[in-house]
């Protein structure tokens, strides 16, 4: 019994080495190459070659090439959907038609998916969208850091809360990423997301730029300042050095804001 069981699992083994795999669906797009293919019994008979991009149930892509001939299910007609098996070892082990409700949806939606990214976003889109974002976040980081008469809490809050030099170099490493992997078609749709997350951190750093320079609103705790400030105070790792200087930097321009409010009410009128 023993070795009934132990010839039936060498024998699944044995099998699955040599004829298992893993299924790809291809459209045939071209016609057929033909050639001439040796079978059993020493003849040669006709066969047909097919090369293309196939995919898996995931949408992954995969180059093949295979063989039929007349004896066989071939040849496959032009928008013919045919399912390949492919050994790790030896290659493409079987096929054989399909219909196109048999082919995984999801091979189908992630390539359209991917042939409408490559068509809205090519490469000269992603370059023209980079470059703008670019040329404006370079000249702003550099005039709110080379502001002059910025206080101790104006520039720990723009280096840490405005312009987050960790956050921008995330950004750009997601961005070159997506890049150098955005000729390999099959991944378009997923080389999206870390582009589209290192766009969003620069847009979010504009935005917090634009709204720091053109904050005019003095009074203390309303304005975008003030409310970057108290972020800054809460929620930053301040050393007590730090923290020190600050609250005497903050305390001296709320004393300056609320003398010239004085000023203002206690002047004669005329």
């Amino acid at each position: 019994m023993a070795a009934f069981l132990a010839t039936i699992v060498v024998g699944i083994v044995i099998t699955n080495y040599q004829y298992g795999g893993k299924a790809y669906y291809m459209r045939i797009d071209n016609s057929p190459t033909i050639t001439h293919v040796d079978v059993p019994v020493g003849t040669t008979v006709r066969g047909y070659a097919y090369q293309g991009t196939a995919r898996d149930a995931q949408g992954q892509t995969k180059k093949l090439k295979f063989t039929t001939n007349e004896r066989d299910i071939s040849p496959f007609r032009k928008g013919q959907q045919v399912k390949i098996m492919v050994n790790k070892n030896f290659g493409v082990v079987g096929y054989q038609r399909v219909q196109e409700q048999g082919v995984p949806v999801v091979v189908d939606v992630y390539r359209s998916l991917n042939l409408s990214v490559e068509k809205i976003l090519p490469l000269s889109t992603l370059t023209a969208i980079t470059a703008t974002l670019l040329s404006l976040l370079i000249p702003l980081a550099i005039f709110l850091q080379k502001r002059p008469g910025s206080d101790a809490v104006e520039t720990a809050t723009i280096q840490i809360r405005i312009i987050n030099v960790k956050a921008l170099v995330f950004a750009f490493v997601l961005i070159c990423f997506a890049f150098l992997l955005w000729g390999i078609d099959s991944i378009k749709m997923m080389l999206l997301l870390p582009y589209s997350v290192g766009v969003i951190l620069i847009l979010s750093t504009l935005v917090k730029s634009v709204k720091w320079i053109t904050d005019w609103n003095w009074e203390p705790e309303t304005g975008f300042r003030s409310l970057q400030q108290n972020k800054l105070i809460k929620k930053s790792k301040l050393t007590t050095n730090q923290r020190k200087l600050v609250w005497e930097a903050r305390l001296k321009g709320m004393a300056e804001v609320a003398s010239k409010m004085v000023g203002l009410q206690v002047m004669p009128i005329g």
